[in-house]
């Protein structure tokens, strides 16, 4: 593999998933990561902005966060932990053949969107949701609501997968 630099940007190329590689950034460094074809990707301890995809055959695996996240993996899961949520841009993780399992914080304000094709949606939030007529929906593979009286706007979807939204 190689390493090059294009302005402030970092850009790591050609890996292959027997090599692998362990970088080391300040954690308020905005991160954009991207694999192309069975590789796995983990990020830990970043308090800035995310952008990690696994476009083929990966999976995601983001602990020790803060920043806003835009995540996607194509056959595969992905998982993220967050410390505290940013409050200050969206967040949008969505994974095509694969689980969904996000842990934040309990006392995250949050207007959730969840929502699967083939499979289901748990958490243990309160979800606040909207009514119709008076009435609440009570079974759905699409979740529309807020959490501590709603805030940055957290989109979860998984076409072939379950997703779980978990209290830290």
């Amino acid at each position: 593999f190689y390493v090059d630099s294009e302005g402030n940007n970092l850009i790591v190329k050609n890996l292959r998933k027997s090599e692998g590689a362990v970088l080391y950034l300040p954690a308020t460094q905005k991160l954009s990561v991207k694999t192309t074809w069975h590789g796995d990707i983990e990020i830990s301890g970043f308090t800035s902005e995310i952008e990690a995809s696994a476009e083929i055959n990966g999976s995601l695996s983001i602990k020790d966060v803060s920043g806003p996240i835009t995540a996607d993996a194509l056959n595969g899961q992905i998982e993220v932990v967050f410390n505290k949520v940013n409050q200050d841009s969206p967040i949008s993780i969505y994974t095509t053949n694969g689980e969904l399992d996000i842990s934040i914080p309990a006392n995250t304000p949050a207007d959730l969107t969840l929502s699967t094709i083939n499979g289901e949606i748990y958490t243990n939030f309160e979800i606040s949701l909207p009514d119709k007529d008076g009435m609440k929906a009570i079974a759905t593979k699409k979740v529309r609501g807020a959490i501590n009286n709603g805030g940055v706007p957290i989109q979860l979807k998984s076409t072939n997968g379950t997703i779980y939204l978990r209290k830290k």
